[in-house]
């Protein structure tokens, strides 16, 4: 999070927000990390989206 405490799409990367007021997000196809959703966490991405690593679920996942 920058310094300041505020996010918008002028200090996201390209590689995660692209299209500027359109404001899409892009994510990796794939898991290449083991990791982790702790309980009380929700992750979400869009599929088709491949596990190529340990993924534990504790709390949401949901692919989209």
């Amino acid at each position: 999070m920058p310094t300041d405490g505020s996010v918008d799409t002028n200090k996201l990367s390209s590689t995660i927000s692209r299209g500027g007021a359109a404001h899409i997000r892009v994510n990796p196809n794939s898991l290449t990390a083991d990791t982790t959703i702790a309980s009380g966490e929700n992750a979400l991405v869009a599929g088709p989206f491949t596990l190529a690593a340990t993924l534990t679920v504790n709390g949401t996942f949901t692919v989209v």
